[in-house]
């Protein structure tokens, strides 16, 4: 699944197998290092299981439609205290 804007293309899901390090601030660092060890490990023969990531793109995306966004920072106002009589 993919979002698509203007002139740039963002992209939900991601083969495991194309996360890197770099994708850190898309995939959270668990992630990036399992696509780390399928990168390096299995050419040299260790099993390392494949799969996909989630961007976080896809969260923001989600949030954003049905102002979804807002009613959770409501949620989470008053959780912290701040909207309470």
């Amino acid at each position: 699944m993919k979002e698509e804007n203007a002139n740039t293309e963002v992209k939900f899901c991601l083969p495991l197998e194309k996360v890197g390090l770099s994708d850190i601030p898309k995939v959270g660092g668990k992630t990036a290092s399992l696509g780390e060890m399928i990168q390096h490990l299995v050419p040299l023969g260790v099993k390392v299981p494949g799969g996909f990531a989630i961007a976080s793109s896809a969260y923001d995306a989600v949030l954003n439609q049905c102002c979804l966004r807002e009613r959770l920072k409501l949620l989470l106002d008053d959780v912290d205290g701040k909207n309470s009589s």
